[in-house]
């Protein structure tokens, strides 16, 4: 396989703005493992939302109880 035919296998989702759901559109085209992140005094904390949707091979949605602003990764 060359560099040209290389398949992303990962995708870095921000939220800038806080809401209870992030829809994360990564283009994977599968079901990934998504983790979450929020920075809170000062430190990186990983969170768990209350729940993952997949949408489809592409997208995904993470809800929260209350609206969060941070990051995801997406693998």
């Amino acid at each position: 396989m060359s560099l040209t035919q290389r398949v992303a296998t990962s995708y870095d989702h921000v939220q800038s703005t806080p809401s209870a759901t992030w829809t994360i559109v990564h283009n994977l085209g599968a079901y990934p493992i998504v983790d979450a992140y929020i920075e809170y005094a000062g430190e990186l904390q990983r969170i768990l939302p209350s729940a993952v949707t997949y949408v489809d091979e592409n997208t995904c949605t993470l809800s929260f109880a209350t609206p969060r602003a941070g990051f995801a990764t997406v693998v």
